[in-house]
């Protein structure tokens, strides 16, 4: 075999074990499991185990939901939460409600390192990427042409806040959702 071919072959191969191992995912699963136990934020966090064997562990962390009928503005403490690139900031309703008005409402956040605002998005919800699934739908922020806005927590120890808006502008009268901000198998 030529040497060329062996090291591309070994190359690939050290590739897909790392693949199946859940390395490039960020934190490694035990790192990540202690980093939870640190997390002194608001909200209920959870551990996301791996979905597959192609899959990565992951964080999840959701905030008390709240009335759609009427405007709402939250900030939440979320310093400690595990380090990662790729975070995304959810919007969940929690019943099923008039979609044409809720996609008529806005949805905003920021995230302040040390009072500084770092990240700042807003959409109307109707811009924003819908997932369909088993408990119903949910919402991120989503660029078109370059996909979905993830967020970078560069090491768990920063003083993180998110801060969360919400605007019925589609004059709905019921109905609940929730934010959270997750990362890694399946959010």
């Amino acid at each position: 075999m030529n040497k060329r071919f062996e090291g591309l072959f070994l190359l690939a191969l050290l590739c897909l074990c790392g693949i199946l191992n859940g390395y490039g995912c960020g934190s490694g699963e035990i790192d990540m499991k202690k980093q939870i136990a640190n997390y002194k934020g608001d909200g209920a966090i959870k551990y996301l185990e791996k979905p597959n064997v192609l899959g990565c562990s992951g964080v999840l962390v959701d905030f008390p939901d709240f009335d759609l009928s009427t405007d709402f503005h939250a900030q939440y403490n979320i310093s400690g939460l595990p380090s990662g690139k790729d975070y995304l900031v959810y919007f969940i309703p929690s019943v099923p409600v008039n979609a044409d008005a809720l996609h008529n409402g806005i949805c905003s956040y920021s995230i302040k390192k040390e009072g500084q605002i770092i990240e700042e998005k807003s959409a109307q919800i109707a811009q924003m990427q819908r997932e369909i699934g088993a408990n119903g739908s949910k919402y991120y922020f989503y660029k078109r042409g370059s996909g979905p806005e993830y967020i970078d927590i560069e090491a768990q120890n920063e003083k993180l806040t998110l801060a969360v808006t919400y605007v019925n502008r589609g004059n709905l009268s019921n109905g609940r959702a929730f934010f959270r901000i997750a990362r890694g198998a399946f959010k």
